[in-house]
């Protein structure tokens, strides 16, 4: 028999029309028969054939199996031929398919901590490409592949890559492995650098621990609560998306060891509330509040916790996600046949779930957090009932119910209405901004705008029936991906500053401390011009009150001041090793303009610092090619700095560029009145010459560029793409591997009338396909559908406005057993098929 492309064998995808031919001559109609099995030897196809037929190819992946038989069963031909499948997205118009190639790529874009991946590409914010979206770890001989090395990050990549890459579960091995004997789990694994760090910080309190045979340090952010439920929420997407039954049931004990630390930790558990509790942060981050209740410790003190003296409190986030996991660990428990200990978790999901909404929940939201000492009042410029933070996003998809889902939504669609100027959208941080306490205004956690806080609400958007809003967040996504290089970001700027009133400057007179003339030769009292070899200076450099790169500077008239006109220091070269500038007045930046003989190879030129009139200090390096350079190599590297005063001239032999650079040094301490400032020379011998010094009374403003900083941008790209697979796809899970999988296709809300998906987990077989298709003046929608499970509730949402299910049937009108499901103000038509053989359903509506 002749099969597909006529070779005898080949490769297909599901769905695809196969057509089988030459079965035999002078065979009648009637005569044989075509019968086709999938991957797990079940048929999924059977009937006459004559001559030549089609088939869909549907069922499990693998070799798949096309008999001819005769009337009498006999087998008159036969033909194998591989069908696999891939995740991807093909609408009409494209614009999913567009944003599911971003959200993939985006993925593949790693943060880059602790140096592991030198030597291979990386992008403007130091994170590189990885093919499968993973870097290697290495630990007692084996190799671990993970997405993020910190288990919150791997975690939420996860629910996207998992449809591309199998790796989900390898840092649960790796934590499961390194648990701490109590149930902790580590909140990250470094070998260098990043590990580095955190051990000199956290070693003492033991949440840092190094394996030196290893080469490893596993360390544990002492304030986050969140990586025990991390970590099983990880290993039951692995078991969902794998279906390893065996791996699963393995680590169950370290998940319950985990779930149970959280309890059992006096720095983790509230008694007074009977929850979770930690430090005061912004949402679910590993950074205190800086105010008068942080605790100090010599290193790492916004990350740190006391059990006795940390003020406390409960955040939501924490216990919302810990239910969550609760439920998950429950269902794989009871999967195992451990039921009684299933049941336990059950009750305490439930019992934190009635506690948090007695204490957290407004009506609205849930309060950011809750301290356990109402005597303890925080000063944040803000009023924080008020509040929105993005964990209520996260929590549409951890077991809330439908009302508080409800009222979520409709919170950050009142946000939408009244953003601030400039605002990407309403998926905050946290919104309003903390004024004091946190800095970084409407930057990363104080106020930034979030893609992966995009991607959860969307989520829970689609979930409960606010399927138009959810496809709305998901074109906007696709927006701020093009306008941030082709990325999807972590977090983008939350607001335009408005731009502020022109500022005053004050420039100070340096005719008592100058030393240093302008000519290559000593003048009066001053010292020559900077060495050089070619006897070069810049004696036509203009003096007396001058205007450079738009700042008003006082220069020395070395006609009057005994040819001295900068202030110069060195540890050599027979000047002084610091001078003081005296100021006696407030500032929000310094304006130098200066010059130096090189860095002595230090990298520095000159430290400057600044002396406040309460007596403390603070001081801030001039960095050598970054804030200065010498006379004839003006050219400078970064913002806040460049070339003041650019002449060409020389000495009768030698003609070259030479010039004077100005740079803007931000005030430490902007509320404190600077008495004076010190100019410190830089050890290795080099010459620095400052020739003004202008205070102004606040920094330049610059506009920023839309993406903040902060978090790994493949986080931002995993939720999105979960949002788009399972919410606006609607393909999800209620066994494992898509054995019984819900499929809701929602593309009517998109507006999109054609379109063809695959979901495949990619450590597994486990794929769901379907072609979706909607006639609108028919008032008809088409799906053909088929999967590796044995079952499927296909739910096929109808477009707004829709009135009712008018009839469920076949291509051939077979009317087919139906049910019609309202979520909120939406309707779908429901059926249960089987989705192991392709079917096509119609569903008509009024």
């Amino acid at each position: 028999m002749v099969i597909g492309r006529g070779d005898g064998s080949f490769f297909a995808v599901p769905l695809e029309e196969v057509r089988v031919a030459s079965v035999g001559k002078g065979v009648g109609p009637g005569a044989a028969r075509l019968e086709v099995t999938d991957g797990e030897g079940r048929q999924y196809h059977a009937g006459d054939i004559s001559g030549e037929a089609t088939f869909t190819v549907g069922g499990a992946l693998g070799t798949h199996t096309a008999v001819v038989r005769d009337s009498a069963g006999a087998v008159m031909g036969e033909a194998r031929f591989e069908v696999d499948a891939a995740s991807g997205v093909a609408d009409g118009e494209g614009t999913f398919k567009e944003l599911y190639d971003t959200l993939n790529e985006t993925m593949r874009w790693m943060p880059a901590y602790g140096g592991e991946q030198d030597g291979v590409a990386k992008d403007r914010d130091s994170a590189y490409y990885s093919p499968d979206g993973t870097s290697p770890v290495l630990y007692k001989g084996r190799e671990y592949r993970v997405f993020v090395r910190w288990i919150l990050d791997h975690l939420h990549t996860a629910k996207g890559l998992m449809y591309t890459s199998p790796h989900a579960k390898e840092l649960v091995d790796l934590l499961r492995e390194a648990q701490r004997a109590d149930g902790l789990i580590w909140s990250n694994a470094y070998t260098r650098g990043v590990g580095d760090y955190h051990y000199a910080a956290y070693r003492e309190s033991g949440y840092s621990v190094r394996d030196p045979e290893n080469d490893i340090t596993f360390t544990r952010q002492p304030v986050e609560n969140h990586c025990e439920y991390n970590y099983v929420e990880c290993a039951y997407l692995s078991w969902k998306s794998g279906g390893d039954d065996a791996w699963m049931e393995g680590t169950l004990d370290s998940c319950m060891r985990a779930l149970d630390y959280g309890m059992n930790d006096r720095a983790r558990w509230s008694e007074k509330y009977g929850l979770l509790k930690r430090g005061y942060t912004i949402d679910t981050w590993d950074f205190q509040a800086v105010d008068e209740y942080l605790v100090r410790f010599p290193l790492g003190e916004r990350m740190q916790i006391d059990p006795d003296s940390t003020k406390f409190g409960v955040f939501f986030g924490d216990n919302t996600g810990y239910a969550r996991s609760c439920d998950e660990l429950a269902e794989m428990l009871a999967y195992a046949g451990r039921a009684a200990e299933a049941e336990k978790y059950r009750e305490r999901a439930a019992g934190i779930r009635e506690r948090l909404d007695a204490l957290s929940w407004n009506g609205r939201f849930y309060r950011h957090h809750v301290p356990e000492d109402e005597g303890v009042v925080r000063d944040f410029g803000v009023d924080e009932a008020e509040q929105l933070n993005m964990s209520n996003a996260y929590t549409l998809n951890r077991g809330c119910t439908a009302g508080q889902a409800e009222a979520i939504i409709r919170s950050y669609q009142r946000l939408r209405e009244a953003l601030p100027e400039g605002s990407p959208g309403e998926f905050y941080s946290i919104y309003p901004p903390f004024e004091r306490g946190f800095t970084g205004k409407w930057q990363y956690m104080n106020a930034g705008v979030h893609g992966h806080a995009a991607g959860e609400l969307a989520r829970g958007a689609f979930r409960f029936g606010f399927e138009g809003y959810g496809a709305d967040i998901l074109v906007r996504l696709l927006g701020l991906a093009k306008r941030s290089g082709g990325k999807l970001k972590f977090a983008y700027k939350g607001a335009e500053e408005p731009e502020p009133e022109p500022r005053s400057f004050t420039a100070l007179d340096l005719s008592r401390q100058a030393n240093m003339g302008l000519r290559n030769a000593e003048e009066g009292g001053a010292v020559r011009w900077m060495p050089d070899r070619f006897g070069i200076d810049i004696a036509d450099f203009p003096t007396g009150r001058r205007e450079f790169a738009g700042v008003p500077y006082e220069v020395a008239d070395p006609g009057r001041n005994g040819g001295r006109v900068a202030v110069a220091v060195s540890t050599g070269m027979g000047l002084p090793e610091s001078a003081e500038v005296p100021v006696g007045a407030m500032a929000g930046s310094v304006y130098l303009l200066h010059s130096a003989s090189g860095d002595g190879g230090s990298g520095v030129s000159c430290y400057l610092t600044f002396i406040y009139e309460d007596g403390s200090s603070k001081v801030r390096p001039i960095l050598y090619g970054r804030h200065v350079t010498t006379q004839w190599w003006s050219r400078l590297d970064g913002k806040g700095a460049g070339v003041a005063w650019k002449a060409f001239g020389g000495n009768g032999i030698v003609q070259i560029d030479r010039g004077i650079c100005w740079a803007e040094i931000e005030n430490p301490e902007p509320g404190k009145a600077v008495a004076a400032l010190r100019f410190g020379a830089d050890p290795c011998g080099s010459a620095y010459a400052v020739l003004g010094v202008t205070l102004a009374d606040r920094p330049s403003f610059e506009r920023l560029p839309i993406s903040s900083f902060g978090g790994p941008d493949n986080w931002a790209g995993g939720l999105a793409m979960a949002a788009l697979m399972e919410g606006l796809a609607g393909v999800e899970d209620r066994l494992t591997m898509y054995r019984d999988a819900v499929v809701s296709p929602r593309w009517a809300a998109a507006g999109t009338d054609k379109v063809e998906i695959t979901a495949r987990y990619a450590a597994s077989h486990g794929y769901v396909k379907y072609a979706y298709s909607h006639d609108r003046e028919a008032k008809a929608i088409s799906v053909t559908i088929t999967g590796s499970g044995a079952r499927a509730r296909l739910r096929v949402l109808l477009p707004e406005g829709a009135a009712g299910v008018k009839d469920v049937s076949l291509p051939d009108g077979t009317p087919l057993g139906h049910e019609a499901e309202a979520v909120g103000g939406s309707l779908y038509a429901a059926s249960d098929i089987v989705q192991s053989k392709p079917v096509t359903l119609v569903v008509r509506y009024y």
